[in-house]
């Protein structure tokens, strides 16, 4: 199958004949900037995904373009990086790294018309040390890393980052593909998971890979809010020019699998009708902690910017599954010049019980904390005027939150269907539309 590759000079010959061979085209010399060993696009699809690859110093191997092959026939954007040329022009710093393959990933993106997806990071050898480290030092840059058969010793990676992962969580969500007989660093590491090579060491590759892509999938870094001060939040943004006019925006808390295609549908008919959104990723946001008081504060920045973006007085509150069910605690603690601009909050399937940090069960229906949320939500509905607040859920659920609500200024409204509330998008944003002529 046609695709195009760019080649590194330095590799081995053997390789480079061999990828040539397939169709392949030689790099620009003198480019600016961080250059790939190759890139690997699919053919005649639309690149849903950007994989970054960091080789070890076997370089850009035959395995890995039969691997980065596969992939590109998975609808991803493949980029190798040599770990070596990467780790010189970092100055042989690991975290120096993550700025370099964060930029590459959006240029190539750029080049090839690729959706502006964060990148899943991952590395061979020694370039999985690599890429351990530059995920440590950036995590909000990269949206998974997967390493097969991590070693962090042939790399003198500065800093604690493996420590402090063992003491406390991965920097983001780490698969490991072990080496058979082996015991993997990433093993007991909460956020890791160690995935066994056998009986196919591609499959289990392909696997953790899509396992990782799959997640945050509608994410758009290039709505991102650059040199505004809030680079550290994953934010993404959702406008529609010739919209209605309107008074209010949302700042809108997707559920634990990041913003995915529920929170995008969502948000794109709210911007039709005229209310832009600034969509945060709760998988990156909350993969850490994150207490009220500082859900609180960052919703303050993002308010403080945005209202002057979108040119809008009004704001609207908005959370989807774990975002929902955090956000009664985190609005609750927003200071009272911020609240007196507060058109409404909107709980989509927000669910009984919640913590404030991602837990990777929660994907599987695992409870994610033991804090009530309906409390929280009678609580801040009796500080509000009535109306304010809508708790919508589907009449599937089993720990949906707003059938236990009691405060009467709270309003309810069921859906057919589950916890997606039956994918139902119009009326959902018809529903968090009439918050906004209830507001203030």
């Amino acid at each position: 199958m046609a695709r195009h590759l760019t080649m590194r000079k330095g590799f081995a010959g053997a390789a480079a004949l061999l990828l040539l061979a397939a169709g392949t085209y030689l790099g620009q010399p003198g480019a600016r900037g961080l250059q790939p060993s190759a890139v690997i696009t699919p053919d005649g699809k639309e690149a849903r995904s950007t994989a970054l690859i960091i080789t070890g110093a076997e370089g850009w191997t035959r395995e890995l373009a039969d691997r980065a092959q596969r992939l590109s026939d998975m609808h991803t954007l493949v980029v190798g990086v040599d770990g070596r040329a990467l780790l010189a022009q970092a100055g042989g710093d690991c975290a120096a790294a993550a700025p370099l393959l964060s930029g590459l990933a959006r240029r190539t993106q750029q080049q090839q018309g690729a959706l502006a997806r964060t990148p899943v990071l991952s590395g061979y050898g020694a370039g999985a040390a690599i890429a351990f480290h530059a995920a440590a030092a950036a995590p909000s840059s990269f949206k998974g890393l997967v390493t097969v058969h991590f070693d962090a010793s042939p790399v003198p990676c500065a800093g604690n980052a493996l420590k402090d992962a063992q003491a406390g969580k991965a920097p983001v969500r780490w698969l490991d593909i072990a080496q058979p007989g082996t015991v993997s660093a990433a093993s007991g590491i909460a956020g890791a998971a160690v995935v066994a090579p056998e009986p196919d060491p591609r499959r289990a590759f392909y696997q953790s890979y899509l396992r990782l892509a799959g997640t945050d999938h509608a994410f758009d870094t290039q709505t991102a809010a650059a040199g505004s001060g809030l680079d550290s939040l994953p934010l993404t943004i959702h406008q529609q020019a010739d919209a209605p006019a309107s008074d209010t925006y949302a700042i809108f808390l997707s559920g634990d699998g990041g913003w995915a295609n529920f929170d995008e549908q969502v948000s794109d008919r709210l911007a039709a009708r005229g209310i832009p959104v600034a969509g945060i990723s709760s998988l990156r946001y909350m993969w850490q902690e994150k207490r009220p008081e500082q859900i609180a504060a960052d919703l303050v920045r993002i308010d403080s910017h945005f209202r002057r973006v979108f040119r809008r007085d009004k704001v609207l509150l908005l959370g989807f599954s774990l975002g929902a069910s955090t956000l009664p605690f985190a609005a609750a603690e927003v200071p009272e010049d911020f609240r007196a601009r507060l058109a409404g909050v909107g709980l989509i399937a927000p669910e009984t019980h919640t913590g404030f940090e991602i837990v990777v069960g929660g994907w599987l229906g695992r409870q994610t904390g033991s804090v009530a949320v309906a409390p929280a939500i009678d609580v801040l509905a009796a500080s509000l005027p009535p109306k304010r607040i809508l708790c919508l859920y589907g009449r599937k659920e089993t720990v949906s939150a707003c059938p236990a609500v009691q405060q009467p200024g709270a309003q309810r409204l069921e859906f057919d269907g589950g916890h997606h509330l039956g994918k139902d998008y119009s009326r959902i944003a018809d529903a968090l539309a009439t918050l906004v002529s209830s507001g203030p």
